[in-house]
């Protein structure tokens, strides 16, 4: 046995595995009795970026903020932000437990494989792209939670993981202080392409922890294009649940001021 798994299992001995949201003694960081209560989206939902209809809606269609075109070519998200999700990701991002990002990156992995509700050719991109953070924000929350997601994906499908195409070059007001279409105008300009003999005709994958209006994940997408990416597809763990939704009634406000999508 190699002193890497004893250590291991040492350390099992001394500090027992414990779910990073519910903290009840299990061998996963997202146990199982907690991702039975995840909202896993499935169709019916929005053929570009994924949003869910109302179950009633039977014929593959485009939402209303679809219907005038996105700098994106599909979006896709694993599961609602209510719940366990929510918890996970609140203690995944706010409060260090980096555990919990092989589990969502494995989640996405799933996902692609599968070519999500929807499908979507994941699989058939050049290369992963994580969502930058601003240096001052990495320095503050010490890690980089999109760059943590992008290995277990990158495995999964096979692909390589460019985290130096797209640089976060302005810090901006952190989107959870910020309000509806006022997203969009907060992260305007505040990416740029590098290395952009990489991107002309590739088709890559965005990846970030929640999607919340899309307003971050559109200026990615848009900056990626300009520079000659021909399609981009953007994998997020959750993804706000619309408004017809009873989660959005539940977490309506977002009294905890995190609701992510920076």
């Amino acid at each position: 046995m190699s002193l890497a798994n004893v250590s291991r299992q040492l350390a099992d001995l001394i500090f027992p595995p414990r779910c990073q949201v519910c903290g009840e003694l299990r061998d996963s960081p997202f146990c199982e009795t907690c991702r039975g209560e995840v909202e896993f989206i499935a169709e019916p939902l929005c053929v570009c970026c994924g949003v869910p209809f109302e179950p009633a809606i039977r014929r593959p269609q485009l939402c209303s903020e679809c219907q005038t075109g996105r700098y994106f070519t599909g979006a896709r998200a694993v599961g609602l932000y209510t719940g366990p999700m929510r918890d996970a990701i609140l203690r995944y991002k706010f409060h260090g437990r980096r555990l919990l990002g092989p589990v969502f990156g494995g989640m996405l992995a799933d996902l692609a494989l599968a070519g999500g509700p929807g499908g979507l050719p994941f699989a058939a991109a050049d290369a992963i792209v994580p969502v930058p953070l601003h240096s001052r924000r990495l320095a503050w929350r010490g890690f980089d939670q999109a760059s943590l997601l992008c290995q277990p994906l990158a495995e999964g499908l096979g692909l390589p993981v460019w985290d130096d195409v797209l640089e976060r070059t302005r810090d901006t007001t952190p989107q959870v202080q910020v309000r509806g279409r006022k997203r969009l105008q907060n992260v305007r300009g505040a990416f740029e392409a590098r290395k952009t003999w990489r991107l002309g005709g590739r088709s890559v994958i965005l990846v970030d922890d929640v999607f919340t209006t899309g307003a971050t994940i559109i200026e990615c997408a848009r900056t990626l294009r300009k520079a000659g990416v021909a399609d981009v597809y953007a994998l997020t763990v959750a993804r706000v649940a619309p408004v017809w939704h009873p989660a959005s009634f539940r977490g309506a406000g977002d009294p905890d001021g995190l609701w992510g999508d920076e």
